[in-house]
């Protein structure tokens, strides 16, 4: 099965992937703890932040970008 939520930061893009198995209910508080981890790690949080775009990406949906980044 393919469970399980993963935050993967690349440079000026993240990305929320979730894995087919994670229940729907869980997604929306994915997004609130993907902001709050990407805040923690980095001594720029905030400022990386607004010049970052954070992505939801549900497998078997994944776009091009993240294909390569991620092989």
């Amino acid at each position: 099965t393919l469970g399980g939520v993963y935050l993967l930061d690349f440079e000026s893009l993240a990305f929320i992937w979730v894995g087919k198995s994670v229940p729907k209910d869980i997604v929306p508080i994915t997004f609130k703890l993907a902001c709050d981890a990407l805040l923690a790690v980095n001594c720029k949080g905030k400022e990386r932040m607004q010049n970052m775009s954070l992505n939801l990406v549900f497998y078997g949906f994944e776009p091009e970008v993240f294909k390569s980044a991620f092989r």
